[in-house]
């Protein structure tokens, strides 16, 4: 009110109510700390496909597929022109972590469409992966 009143701006308090402005000083909950950490490298493995992004990239990506291990907050991120892509970048990532000597039992993802797949079921299988 004080700012609009410095522009010339005569509103009445109790008529108008700025949606804005309640908005901006609303506060949300906290989502809380986990208590289930893993603690060993590679066992639980964080996963999202981010895209389409509005400009592709030099070579032709306009998406992200993005891993994160639950312990150690390793990220590794690989850059796909189409969400097919996901399947081959799983098996990638999941053939780094055995031969980093790790073993992944857990994959958490948003459950998107692109992690709803039966090729993606079949690599969860294939590696006994619980997603």
């Amino acid at each position: 009110m004080k700012v609009l009143k410095q522009h010339g701006i005569n509103v009445e308090a109790d008529k108008e109510f700025f949606d804005c402005c309640a908005l901006g000083k609303a506060h949300r909950q906290s989502f809380g700390t986990r208590t289930g950490r893993k603690s060993v490298v590679g066992e639980q493995i964080n996963a999202d496909v981010c895209g389409p992004l509005t400009e592709t990239s030099v070579g032709g990506a306009r998406y992200f597929f993005c891993f994160k291990d639950d312990y150690s907050k390793y990220r590794r991120m690989f850059f796909i022109t189409t969400k097919s892509g996901v399947v081959d970048c799983l098996r990638k990532f999941l053939k780094e972590v055995k031969i980093a000597g790790h073993v992944t039992n857990v994959l958490l993802s948003d459950g998107g469409k692109e992690s709803n797949c039966e090729a993606l079921q079949r690599v969860f299988e294939e590696y006994g992966i619980t997603h």
